[in-house]
């Protein structure tokens, strides 16, 4: 049934409060036999296991056709990843194979993604060798996962959009301790749902998170190298973070970041 529908992949990007171009996250829509274009989740309820795993299979190989734009770019890549694809993933070596020598991705699991992390058994655990991971919607109302997060076991966050949205305004103070919490246990902290110039300007006392939304027009990977680089967000916020010349203020390890692209660039003989 599923072939009679189009994929079509689309990355939004991911920007840092300077307006710097530092990763995107690569979604899934389709277009059906009519003409129709439907988002992911509205095909929820028609893609079973077999088709999500195949759909996360395509994606990889797409995106290795753009192995090197990411690499020059030095360029994150996020990809979803659920339960019933992970059992996939990890039964399929060449997949995991693959996935490994594109070190820029990184695949986002759900705060609801189960797991084992006592029994050291769970998906997670047996994923992580693997490929580095992002816990996505955080703030959604789950804490399944919150004892691997504090653990520092995810490399990157990404803020629940509805949680930025109820706090940006009425509870600032609650939404900036979040922030703290998350960057001194992953590193890195994505806020999602960013649409209009207050919300930019909620964020102003957190100059090291990174920014995502519709704010940001998502682009075809057919058309990736148009994507902007560097944008202007708004003067008060480039002043108040002009920190990010020093090496810690990116929201990020600086050191594990350049080890991640000095990786990337050695691998990339391996896939090319």
């Amino acid at each position: 049934m599923m072939n009679r529908y189009k994929q079509n992949y689309f990355c939004e990007p991911i920007y840092t409060m300077t307006g710097r171009l530092v990763a995107m996250e690569m979604l899934t829509s389709f277009t059906t036999p009519d003409g129709k274009t439907c988002s992911y989740s509205e095909m929820a309820d028609i893609l079973i296991p077999e088709y999500k795993w195949l759909n996360f299979v395509r994606q990889l190989y797409c995106i290795r056709r753009w192995y090197s734009w990411f690499i020059k770019q030095e360029i994150y890549l996020s990809l979803n990843l659920d339960a019933d694809t992970a059992v996939w993933l990890l039964r399929d070596k060449s997949v995991l194979s693959l996935l490994a020598k594109m070190p820029f991705i990184r695949l986002e699991v759900h705060e609801h993604f189960p797991s084992s992390e006592k029994e050291k058994q769970g998906l997670l655990n047996h994923l992580r060798p693997h490929v580095a991971l992002w816990l996505d919607d955080v703030g959604s109302g789950s804490r399944n996962n919150f004892a691997l997060l504090i653990s520092g076991f995810f490399c990157g966050t990404k803020i629940d959009k509805t949680f930025f949205w109820e706090h940006h305004i009425n509870d600032i103070s609650k939404l900036s301790k979040v922030i703290r919490d998350l960057t001194r246990y992953t590193g890195l902290v994505v806020v999602e749902g960013i649409e209009n110039p207050t919300h930019l300007m909620s964020l102003s006392a957190n100059p090291h998170c990174w920014l995502q939304g519709y704010l940001f027009p998502h682009i075809s990977i057919e058309r990736i190298w148009d994507v902007p680089m560097q944008i202007r967000l708004l003067p008060s916020l480039d002043d108040s973070c002009s920190a990010e010349v020093s090496p810690d203020s990116t929201g990020i390890n600086q050191a594990e970041s350049a080890n991640d692209f000095s990786d990337m660039q050695r691998s990339r003989k391996c896939i090319l």
